[in-house]
C-alpha cells in the first residue's frame, strides 16, 4: 500500500497516514473499513476490482462483509470525497477508483 498523500482531484486529497480525505479546506475521518476500501482502490486507479475481492480485502471472514454493506461504504466515501464519480462501478466488473493521480506526494 501507498503511504503519504494521494490528489485524488483538484478539490480532494487522500492522506493515507492519518486516515483522512482533505476537501475544501476540511478534514474527513475515514473509518478503518472506509480506509481499507480506498487504500485498496488507491493502489489500483482506474482498475475495476470485483466485488467479491473489494469484499474479502476490506472485511476477510467477518459476516458483515456482503455486497450491502459494500455498497454502503461506497456511498460514505463518495460523499466524503464530495464528487460520487471517483468511484465508480463497472459493469460484471467491479468498483473502481476513477481518476489517473494527478500526483502522489511521501
Amino acid at each position: 500500500m501507498k503511504v503519504g498523500m494521494m490528489q485524488l482531484s483538484n478539490h480532494c486529497v487522500f492522506d493515507l497516514d492519518r486516515q483522512i480525505i482533505l476537501r475544501a479546506g476540511k478534514e474527513y475521518e475515514l473509518s478503518d473499513i472506509e480506509f481499507r476500501l480506498l487504500a485498496l482502490l488507491a493502489d489500483h486507479p482506474d482498475e475495476p476490482i470485483p466485488l467479491d475481492v473489494l469484499i474479502a480485502y476490506v472485511w476477510g471472514s467477518d459476516p458483515a462483509g456482503n455486497r450491502h454493506n459494500l455498497a454502503n461504504c461506497i456511498h460514505r466515501l463518495r460523499h466524503h470525497l464530495g464528487d460520487p464519480q471517483l468511484i465508480v462501478m463497472v459493469l460484471e466488473k467491479g468498483y473502481k477508483l476513477n481518476i489517473q493521480p494527478i500526483h502522489s506526494m511521501k
